[in-house]
């Protein structure tokens, strides 16, 4: 595809994530998705065949997006601590925030769709083995003394999915995130650093 293509791509997927946000995921329709990218149903059906291949590319750019930032942070060498706290921080802002969170779009998406919680549990796969290499780095580099990367990195995912979940019931405040943050470090064996303090 053009890059033209997969601007345009990107620009529906971006408009489409509010949609999701603010409505779920089933109650989108092919028609929301071309009134809030001002295209034409011919201009959205030639890059996206339904809603859930938007809702898809949605998922898998955001993940392309997060192992592109890991993989340049360790190429210009940032410290594995600041790796580790930047992706859990914009992880948990990302959930949190109301307007373009998709976390309880993706769990409607998964529930009762075999093809959805299949990408899904692939989707999750991924986003273990990348905060799990963050881990591995930190651990290398003394910051940690986690044993089981790849058990703490799910863990962490699952807790922030849990304040996902509840920040659409009652507001997470920034002090729970920073005691939820603080509560990381010390299951991993390092004591809770604060980048504001620098």
């Amino acid at each position: 595809m053009s890059r033209r293509g997969d601007k345009t791509k990107h620009n529906i997927a971006a408009a489409s994530r509010k949609l999701f946000a603010k409505k779920g995921f089933s109650r989108v329709t092919m028609q929301d998705i071309c009134d809030a990218s001002g295209m034409s149903r011919g201009g959205v059906y030639r890059h996206f065949g339904s809603t859930g291949a938007v809702f898809t590319y949605i998922i898998n750019e955001e993940q392309e997006k997060a192992l592109a930032s890991l993989k340049l942070a360790i190429k210009t060498r940032v410290p594995a601590y600041r790796i580790f706290d930047r992706f859990i921080k914009a992880r948990i802002r990302q959930v949190l925030d109301e307007e373009t969170s998709i976390d309880n779009a993706v769990t409607e998406y998964a529930n009762g769709n075999p093809e959805g919680a299949a990408f899904l549990a692939e989707n999750m796969q991924k986003s273990v083995e990348i905060v799990a290499d963050i881990i591995r780095i930190c651990r290398s580099e003394g910051i940690f003394s986690c044993s089981d990367p790849e058990g703490m990195a799910r863990n962490i995912l699952w807790t922030i999915e849990g304040m996902s979940k509840h920040n659409a019931l009652l507001k997470v405040t920034d002090k729970e995130v920073e005691e939820q943050i603080r509560i990381f470090y010390d299951i991993l064996g390092s004591s809770y650093h604060n980048p504001k303090k620098e």
